[in-house]
C-alpha cells in the first residue's frame, strides 16, 4: 500500500523541474503543448532563451519557454512558460493541490525542498478553473546576477493542463507583471 505524499510536492516536483531540468528525455522545439505558452512577441525586452519538451512528474508531458531580459551584459530576469499535460495519475493530485491551496506546514515544506528561507502563498482569482501563486526571497548567489532577489510563480488548471509562469529577478528590480502574462495563457488554454 502506497502512503500519501505531502501535497506540497505537486508544486515542489514543477518548480524542481523547470528551474533544474527533468530527468526525462528532453528535445529541442515546445511541440504541441507550445501552442498555449507565452510568444517571444507578447515580452518586450525580453530574448527567447531556449524552448524544449520534457517527461515530467508521472509520465506527464511538458512543454517549456525561458525567456531573459539582459541587464548590463549579463542575465538580469528570467521568465518561465511552463503547460503540463498531467497523467491520469497526476491529474487528480494537482487539482487537490491548487483546490486546497497552500498551508503554512506545507509552504514551510516547499521552501526547504527548494532550499529558500521563506515561500508566501496566495489565490489568484478569475484564473484557470484552479489557481495558486508563490512567491519567495532567494538568498546571493540564487538569481541570475548572483544577487539575492525573488522567485514568482502560477500555478493554475485549465481544461486539465497545469499552467505555470515564473519569474525570477534581481533584488532592486521588479519583475514582468505575471498575472497579466497568465492571462494570455489561460485564454489560450480556454479556447482549446
Amino acid at each position: 500500500m502506497a502512503t500519501a505524499q505531502p501535497r506540497s510536492n505537486v508544486l515542489g516536483q514543477v518548480l524542481m523541474q523547470a528551474l533544474q531540468g527533468s530527468g526525462g528525455p528532453s528535445s529541442q522545439g515546445a511541440g504541441e503543448l507550445g501552442r498555449f505558452l507565452l510568444r517571444p512577441e507578447e515580452l518586450p525586452g525580453y530574448q527567447m532563451g531556449g524552448e524544449f519538451t520534457y517527461m515530467g512528474a508521472a509520465d506527464s508531458p511538458a512543454a517549456a519557454r525561458v525567456f531573459v531580459q539582459m541587464d548590463a551584459a549579463q542575465v538580469g530576469r528570467i521568465l518561465i512558460a511552463l503547460a503540463v499535460q498531467p497523467s491520469a495519475e497526476l491529474l487528480p493530485q494537482i487539482r487537490q493541490q491548487l483546490g486546497a491551496g497552500v498551508s503554512d506546514r506545507e509552504a514551510e515544506m516547499l521552501a526547504r525542498d527548494l532550499g529558500v528561507q521563506r515561500v508566501e502563498v496566495s489565490q489568484p482569482r478569475g484564473l484557470g478553473e484552479q489557481a495558486v501563486a508563490v512567491r519567495m526571497r532567494l538568498e546571493p548567489g540564487m538569481t541570475p546576477t548572483g544577487r539575492g532577489g525573488q522567485m514568482e510563480g502560477i500555478f493554475w488548471l485549465r481544461n486539465n493542463r497545469l499552467l505555470t509562469l515564473m519569474s525570477v529577478y534581481a533584488e532592486g528590480t521588479m519583475g514582468p507583471d505575471l498575472r497579466e502574462l497568465a492571462g494570455i495563457m489561460d485564454r489560450r488554454a480556454q479556447g482549446s
